[in-house]
């Protein structure tokens, strides 16, 4: 299954190849997420809109195809899918939430170490 969509110039500049991961959902199909690739390369040249025709605040987009893998959803031709396209992979130190504890608009947080010594 290919889900065709539009996106802005600014994630255009950042899909440089295919195959990059992507995430789908629908609003229609709660619950459910569907993991798929660009298929091919963003298109190189912007979509025009009925809007931009009459309007002096026109929002550039580039075409994209993103195949499904694995499971198809249960759409029909027109459904309107969310495109979660993962674009940069980096790693980070993290904490979990419950270390951070809120009082008096200041955010504190709890480290326990085992010896310091």
């Amino acid at each position: 299954m290919i889900v065709r969509g539009l996106i802005s110039e600014y994630d255009a500049i950042k899909i440089k190849k295919e195959k990059k991961k992507v995430k789908v959902t629908s609003d229609v199909i709660r619950g459910k997420s569907w993991q798929g690739v660009v298929k091919k390369k963003v298109g190189a040249v912007p979509v025009q809109t009925a809007a931009e025709t009459t309007s002096s605040d026109q929002t550039v987009q580039y075409p994209v195809e993103v195949e499904i893998k694995g499971k198809k959803p249960e759409a029909k031709p027109g459904f309107k899918m969310i495109m979660e396209i993962e674009t940069d992979k980096r790693q980070a130190q993290t904490i979990p939430e419950t270390a951070v504890k809120k009082k008096r608009l200041m955010d504190n947080t709890f480290m326990l170490f085992e010896k310091m010594y």
